[in-house]
This record gives structure tokens, C-alpha cells and sequence, in this order.
């Protein structure tokens, strides 16, 4: 039993020896042909209210990691733009400020879905040696694939490139000398100046002194996503996530105790509230305790374990959970007389638990809950019983 135990403890260090680290990838910069560009970017600065990582995924061996750009987010996406776009004499400089830079996946078919979305503004010179924020635009793509992780560098570059293609295409000099003009004006006759249409583009302006309070000039304070729907984002992101887990849980049935150490991993389905991943693990049980077993001198079960489990939201921080999961191994029985023998048996359990989890990316997960195992075993064809559950998210 001692060495058994330790080996499950064992199993369960291992798997979750890879909680959350930093993983900074390059931007793979590659050729873009701008129709007659006439812009180059002076200056790249990053306006995000959180800029510790963009994304936290998964890489290889299961492992969590908190995605960021080598450099920084400024540094690599102005080497990015010198590549792409290099200053050129006719070429109008504009600085680059990142409003917003988010990403996100989810299981989509049996793949992952990466998604990028990145919210800029652009400042020219102004006429008085000033700067004036003259366009602010967005652009969103998605890509499916094995693994999001090396999709969404590729997705990253798409969408700086897209956001500033839409700038080159408009008329650079006529939106610097508009904006210059009306952060000249009071606020009151800017307000009340009707906009040219030239800079009226998909209502995504925000120049001179005509601002709202959803658009403020980022230089006294960047617009950002609103907390409530920062948070949804993150909560839905979180549901995502949750299978990713490694559990050690003691059993106390019936007809036998034991120990059994489970690894949640991929989900099977995942609607961004209910998620139900797959589960593999192992299983103990000793000392059984039915009237068949009384007939042996000692006996005991070793399982190996693969089924599912779904994952309900009660709130943040409390779950239900139901699960199946087939059980396959080996009974070991020694008679009165010492004689030993091994036995393969098969079977199904059942388990339901209430859970409270941390509703972070990693964390610590506690369950309560029930089970019940029917097998082919010939002195515990079945037993019932209590589990408590202590596990690590990641």
C-alpha cells in the first residue's frame, strides 16, 4: 500500500510540475506590397492597461504559458513595421499607438481557434510642432489549427499589417491638416462643427478636439475595453480552460478504500459555460471489505482509468460535476493458504461531486462528491462511496 501511494503521489507531482511560465515569441516578419504606400511608422507605443502577456495557452507536454512578444509589444511590432513599411523619402511618419491587443482560442471542430483583434491610433505632426491623433481603426482575424500557440504570431502580424493598409489608403495629408485645424477650435465649436466626410471613416475617428468620453486622447488617458466585458472575456476564457487539471482523491466505499490520481486534459466539447474534458488516471483499492473478499487473505485492485467528466458553473467558484469513466486492471487475491493469483477485470464508474475552483487561470481545485463502480471483479463486483478531491489547475 506505501509504495503504492507513493507512486500515485509521484504521478501526481509530475503532472503538474508544469504550471504557467513566460513564453516570448519573435514576429517572423515577412514581405507585404502596400498599394502606393505613403506612410512609415516614426514611433510604436504601447497604450494597453495590462502589458504583462497577451494570451495565456497551451504548449507542448500540456504545459501553460503566458504568451508575450520578445521585447516587449512596442519593441516587436516596430521592428515589425521597419520591415514591412521602411522610411522613404514621400513617405508621411505617423506614430503607432496600441490601444488594444487581445487573443483568445477555443476547441472548434477538433481543432483550436485562435483569435487576434488589435485596436490602434495613429498621430501625425501637427502644424504647430505638436501631435495630433488623426485616424484610430481595428481588425480582427481568426485562424484554425492544430496548435493556436504557433498560429497566433502569424495572426499578430496580419493585424497590425491590416490596420495600417486602411491608413495608407486614406488621404494622409488632408486628415493631418483637418485634425490640426479643429484642435485649434473651443471645444464648444468643435462639437458643433460638422466633420468632413474625408475623416468621417466608419465613425472609428477620434481627431482634435472633438472628443467623447469613450475617446479620450491617449495621451492624458488611453480608452480601453470596459471592465465588465474585460472580465466576461476572462470568466469565458477561464470556462475554457478548466480542464486542465491533475488530481489526487481519496476513496472511502463500501466494499474497499483507496487512493486515485487523475489528469483532466483536452476537452471534448466546450460551449464556453459547460465543458466536459477527457480524463485518464489511476486507481488503488485494498483491504476489500465484502463478504467474498473475507474468503481471501489479502486482496486488492490496481486500475488504469480513461473516461470524461462535464464541468457546470454554479458561479465563478463553485462547479458541478458528473462523470464516466471506464476502469481496466488487475485483482489480486492470496487465499488462506498463501496461494496467489491475478485476475483482469473491466467495469464502469460513475462519479458526481460539487467543486470549488479557482476561477484564475491556475489554481487550486477541492470536490466532494459520490461514486459508483460496477466490475468483473470476483470479491468487489461493485462498490459505493465518498471522494474528496484535491487538485491544481493550470
Amino acid at each position: 500500500m506505501n509504495r503504492t501511494l507513493t507512486l500515485l503521489i509521484l504521478l501526481f507531482l509530475l503532472a503538474t510540475a508544469g504550471l504557467a511560465q513566460t513564453l516570448d515569441i519573435e514576429l517572423k516578419s515577412q514581405p507585404v506590397k502596400f498599394i502606393n504606400p505613403k506612410i512609415y511608422v516614426d514611433s510604436v507605443v504601447d497604450n494597453r492597461d495590462f502589458k504583462e502577456w497577451i494570451v495565456t495557452t497551451k504548449t507542448g507536454n500540456r504545459k501553460q504559458s503566458k504568451l508575450n512578444l520578445a521585447g516587449g509589444v512596442a519593441t516587436a511590432i516596430k521592428r515589425h513595421t521597419d520591415y514591412i513599411l521602411p522610411p522613404s523619402a514621400g513617405r508621411k511618419p505617423v506614430t503607432m499607438r496600441i490601444m488594444v491587443l487581445s487573443a483568445n482560442e477555443q476547441p472548434n471542430n477538433g481543432y483550436e481557434k485562435a483569435t487576434v483583434t488589435v485596436v490602434t491610433s495613429f498621430e501625425a505632426k501637427s502644424g504647430d510642432g505638436g501631435s495630433v491623433e488623426i485616424y484610430r481603426t481595428s481588425a480582427t482575424v481568426s485562424e484554425s489549427g492544430n496548435d493556436a500557440t504557433s498560429i497566433y504570431e502569424r495572426l499578430i502580424r496580419r493585424a497590425v499589417e491590416e490596420c495600417l493598409e486602411q491608413l495608407n489608403s486614406k488621404d494622409i495629408d488632408k486628415l493631418t491638416a483637418d485634425a490640426s485645424a479643429i484642435k485649434k477650435l473651443k471645444k464648444e465649436e468643435a462639437r458643433a462643427r460638422v466633420l468632413p466626410d474625408s475623416i468621417n471613416v466608419d465613425q472609428l475617428l477620434n481627431i482634435g478636439g472633438n472628443k467623447t468620453e469613450a475617446t479620450k486622447n491617449p495621451e492624458s488617458e488611453a480608452p480601453t475595453m470596459p471592465m465588465d466585458k474585460k472580465r466576461k472575456m476572462e470568466e469565458e476564457e477561464s470556462y475554457l480552460r478548466l480542464e486542465e487539471m491533475s488530481t489526487l482523491s481519496l476513496l472511502v466505499g463500501t466494499n474497499g478504500s483507496g487512493w486515485t490520481a487523475t489528469y483532466y486534459l483536452n476537452s471534448i466539447f466546450a460551449d464556453g459555460r459547460i465543458s466536459i474534458p477527457l480524463t485518464a488516471g489511476v486507481e488503488y483499492i485494498d483491504n476489500l471489505s465484502s463478504s467474498d473478499a473475507k474468503k481471501y487473505q489479502t486482496s486488492s485492485i490496481y486500475y488504469s482509468k480513461i473516461g470524461a467528466e462535464a464541468f457546470y458553473p454554479i458561479n465563478k467558484y463553485f462547479w458541478l460535476n458528473g462523470g464516466v469513466q471506464i476502469p481496466l486492471g488487475t485483482e489480486r487475491l492470496a487465499d488462506l493458504d498463501g496461494n496467489e493469483s491475478e485476475t483482469f477485470i473491466a467495469g464502469i464508474c460513475l462519479t458526481q461531486s460539487i467543486r470549488v475552483m479557482s476561477n484564475q487561470y491556475s489554481g487550486i481545485s477541492l470536490a466532494v462528491g459520490f461514486f459508483e463502480q460496477l466490475t468483473s471483479s470476483k470479491v468487489q463486483p461493485y462498490n459505493v462511496g465518498v471522494r474528496v478531491e484535491f487538485g491544481v489547475k493550470f
